[in-house]
């Protein structure tokens, strides 16, 4: 998202918006949504904003305040780790921990994938470049197995059955 914001605003100070687009995007074509850069950065700010509004309403339905439904949405979307709590999300005083866990757990995964591409799923309703898509193969597939990895480690040691909040007080102490 900002990497977009600033493309534009070079692109528009240094000319060639395609040619900055190009050098930091992780595909190897460029992916123009509109026929100008500053349009397409339009648009992928606005699934950004789509995201955060849905993950907002989503967390302050869960039980979180605005303030803290705003701030964690911002954070999830942007991958910056802020959080609101000494303990983030595993603070005691948030009801309903696990809706909130699944719920910014799903944007962060959202998060991490191309917005481009999100555009072309979710509003020109191309559903299978998401399952065809080789990098949202490989994203997926390897949360899916890092997360399997992780539960079974966390099984063996005993630590599964043990709540979030009992578990982020023990890390804290040690």
């Amino acid at each position: 998202g900002i990497i977009v914001l600033s493309i534009v605003v070079l692109s528009r100070i240094l000319g060639g918006g395609v040619s900055l687009v190009r050098a930091e995007v992780s595909t190897h074509q460029v992916t123009r949504l509109r026929p100008k850069i500053a349009q397409t950065a339009s648009l992928v700010w606005g699934v950004y904003l789509v995201f955060t509004v849905i993950e907002v309403a989503l967390l302050m339905g869960a039980g979180l305040s605005p303030l803290d439904s705003v701030a964690y949405s911002m954070s999830t979307l942007s991958s910056g780790g802020f959080g609101t709590r000494n303990l983030s999300l595993a603070d005691p005083s948030f009801v309903n921990v696990p809706v909130i866990d699944f719920v910014v757990i799903v944007f962060m995964i959202l998060a991490g994938m191309n917005f481009n591409l999100h555009y072309e799923v979710f509003v020109q309703r191309k559903w299978r470049k998401l399952v065809k898509d080789p990098e949202v193969r490989l994203y997926v597939g390897t949360i899916a197995a890092a997360s399997l990895l992780l539960t079974a480690d966390l099984a063996a040691r005993g630590v599964l059955a043990e709540p979030a909040e009992v578990g982020a007080r023990r890390s804290e102490e040690h």
